[in-house]
């Protein structure tokens, strides 16, 4: 098993410490988690394509407010 991971900005995170932060400082309703091998992964949040192109996206909390994105058609 994996003690630690690269983030987005090429820095080493220690998965242990992650899994803790991510549990206990940023509290929501989606579970953020990240694996043993360092992947991270969102569950119980909102992620919808509509056929038209608009997308609804996040849990409704301050961190991951709702977004509703609106193809061209529906912008207007």
């Amino acid at each position: 098993m994996k003690n630690t991971t690269t983030d987005y900005n090429g820095n080493k995170v220690n998965i242990k410490e992650m899994k803790d932060s991510l549990r206990l400082n940023f509290p929501s309703y989606a579970q953020k988690d990240i694996s043993d091998e360092g992947e991270p992964f969102l569950s119980n949040c909102v992620i919808r394509d509509a056929a038209c192109g608009c997308t609804i996206k996040g849990n409704g909390t301050l961190q991951f407010p709702l977004m509703v994105h609106h193809c061209a058609k529906h912008s207007q």
